[in-house]
């Protein structure tokens, strides 16, 4: 295999400084960013996706962005058309990848793969769709701790899914996630993971949820709402969206809704970081002292340094 033909990779939580520092790091690699994100592909989904500025794209090559429309559905199974695609067409141009991850499920179906899943039984849905969500998440513990750990509770469509392969084949998702995949791609990667101190990084993550308002948040989401084809509800599940589209819509009351949105971003920081731990790749300590962005873009060229051509 052509040693060339190497996927570097930047990992971390949202909030934790991905978008500058990969900027640097594409400069200096003479690499283009496939950014594999779940929510970045959705056009005019800007503010409360915190997607890189179209005066930053013209630095450097971006990948996957603004590449569905907001009422269309999204999955991994498309993502992983549109990532091999960016894939094979850099390196036929002779520049380098550089895959900033943001959604680390997607991540690990185009290094690890995914497994060829039992089609939908929508009788079997419809009843545990009537339950409770901490009902149907102490079933899925009881049959697969594993899993259980993995999956939040109030992430019903991949537990109702988890219950639902357990019920159809009478094998956990996790043995069969682990003994029926391969990888989306053979390339060789390597990467790190960008690790600040938890209070740290949960004031960087408040302060971007204030941000966001300011910037527009509330405004963006109702254009999205009042669009002619409306918004796709894989979109609408979107951390920040999600809680506006409630408020908007007069589900909820706009009183607590920047917190609520603080405290839900939080809470997916917390997973995406359970997530990278599985992954076994180097961390970047960050604080007060080392945490800027040419720390991070330093630190990162050493670790790449030791895993492929830089």
């Amino acid at each position: 295999m052509d040693p060339s033909k190497f996927l570097y990779v930047l990992a971390g939580p949202t909030g934790s400084g991905k978008t500058n520092s990969s900027i640097k790091i594409a400069q200096t690699l003479d690499a283009e960013i496939i950014c594999v994100d779940s929510m970045s592909v959705y056009k005019n989904m800007d503010v409360g996706t915190a997607k890189v500025l179209p005066h930053e794209r013209q630095k450097i090559r971006h990948h996957l962005l603004d590449i569905c429309e907001p009422w269309e559905e999204f999955n991994v199974q498309k993502f992983l058309h549109f990532c091999i695609e960016a894939i094979e067409d850099i390196f036929k141009r002779n520049k380098k990848v550089l895959l900033v991850v943001g959604t680390p499920l997607y991540f690990k179906a185009l290094v690890e793969g995914m497994f060829e899943a039992p089609q939908a039984d929508e009788e079997l849905r419809k009843k545990l769709e009537l339950q409770d969500s901490a009902d149907l998440h102490c079933k899925l513990q009881e049959i697969d701790s594993e899993a259980a750990e993995r999956i939040a509770v109030n992430d019903r469509k991949r537990v109702i899914r988890a219950l639902e392969v357990f019920h159809l084949t009478g094998e956990t998702i996790s043995k069969l996630q682990r003994e029926k995949t391969k990888p989306a791609i053979h390339y060789p990667w390597g990467g790190c993971c960008l690790n600040w101190r938890r209070d740290l990084l949960y004031r960087r993550i408040e302060k971007r949820v204030d941000m966001m308002f300011e910037q527009g948040l509330m405004n963006e989401t109702r254009e999205l709402l009042s669009a002619k084809k409306g918004i796709s509800k894989t979109a609408a599940k979107a951390i920040g969206y999600k809680d506006v589209i409630e408020v908007i819509l007069g589900e909820k009351s706009e009183e607590d809704l920047v917190d609520v949105i603080k405290r839900n971003t939080r809470r997916y920081a917390k997973r995406q970081m359970t997530w990278w731990r599985s992954f076994n790749m180097p961390w970047i300590d960050l604080d007060e002292k080392n945490g800027s962005t040419d720390y991070i873009v330093d630190e990162a060229l050493k670790i790449f340094a030791k895993l492929g051509p830089v």
